[in-house]
């Protein structure tokens, strides 16, 4: 699918620590943020202005055993962006996984994740996107 390749990455090294709530995207944009759309069609990424990005989000740790045994791992989800930021929680499906380790902790941080939403014409819009997650050992 088209939108799998202009999707967010979240990478997670295997030495990092990242405060409880990490901060994603250092520009945030606020164009269409208090503009939300009445409208509850849901879109793709090919057909908004601009994407959902993701702001912030809890600590995404390393498990433990998987990283001390040097065992990468990627994940995607598909989830829907609402037109507020918020995750559309019943709109989750998991696309791929390695790992079930790496399944419960990509949820884990979508479920407290916050994203600037996606906009169309200069309001915020709904919109259906890929999000993949890698965890990579540092050599």
């Amino acid at each position: 699918m088209r939108w799998l390749g202009a999707a967010l990455l979240i990478l997670v090294p295997g030495c990092a620590r990242r405060a409880p709530s990490t901060p994603l995207a250092t520009n945030a944009r606020t164009s269409c943020t208090a503009s939300p759309s009445p409208d509850a069609t849901v879109y793709d990424t090919t057909q908004v202005t601009k994407k959902p990005v993701a702001v912030s989000g809890p600590q995404m740790p390393y498990p433990d055993q998987l990283r001390q045994q040097g065992i990468n791992g990627h994940v995607v989800l598909a989830v829907t962006i609402n037109a507020d930021g918020n995750v559309d929680g019943q709109s989750v499906t998991v696309l791929w996984r390695d790992r079930p380790e790496f399944e419960r902790e990509a949820l884990r941080w979508l479920r407290g994740a916050q994203f600037m939403p996606g906009c169309i014409g200069g309001n915020a819009v709904r919109v259906r996107m890929a999000l993949p997650f890698d965890w990579r050992v540092k050599s």
